[in-house]
């Protein structure tokens, strides 16, 4: 089974609410205990926590996990960081449009069936990969223009699908919470 990690997103929009984890607990539905094991990684929390969370939080799922980390070569003076060559930036734009690729046709059903798990998981490794793609391009020098149109190219590709994965997310948030609705109507 896989260890869950801390969530430290959770516990910084808490407390820029202002916000116990009691406080949080009550506005939200979820058990403190719950609450507490989520913040130091000895639970994972599943979707439907997750919603409950956001809603009392006034953010979206995808908040609590971040977009940006930390340079790749924190601190170092630029002299000191490794050299990249232009080929290894490629390549990595390469993949970034394939995951694009791969992963594109599978986004409309994703998106029809409500996965909202899924939808969060991609535009997390979207995110990051972007992060490390732009510090690969800002440290090498691409050899011609053709070279340097070809990487922005592939670049693109995975900025435009994972714009589409972010589109997609309140869509499948909001008919979920439309679904949930619906199913405590009828069960009264």
């Amino acid at each position: 089974m896989d260890e869950a990690k801390p969530m430290r997103e959770l516990t910084r929009i808490r407390e820029e609410r202002g916000l116990s984890q009691q406080g949080l607990a009550d506005a939200s539905g979820v058990n403190k205990a719950t609450i507490n094991q989520i913040e130091r990684g000895r639970r994972s929390p599943n979707v439907e926590t997750l919603e409950k969370l956001s809603d009392a939080l006034g953010v979206g799922v995808a908040d609590f996990f971040p977009k940006a980390q930390a340079s790749l070569w924190s601190g170092e003076l630029p002299e000191r960081r490794p050299k990249l060559s232009w080929e290894v930036a490629q390549s990595h734009a390469k993949m970034g449009a394939r995951l694009a690729e791969v992963w594109g046709p599978e986004l409309e059903e994703r998106e029809e069936n409500g996965d909202l798990q899924w939808l969060v998981r991609i535009a997390q490794i979207l995110a990051d990969y972007g992060v490390v793609l732009s510090e690969f391009l800002e440290n090498v020098t691409l050899p011609d223009e053709e070279t340097a149109k070809e990487v922005a190219f592939l670049a693109m590709d995975l900025n435009a699908f994972y714009a589409r994965v972010e589109e997609a997310l309140p869509r499948v948030k909001a008919a979920a919470q439309r679904t949930k609705t619906e199913a405590g109507e009828r069960a009264c």
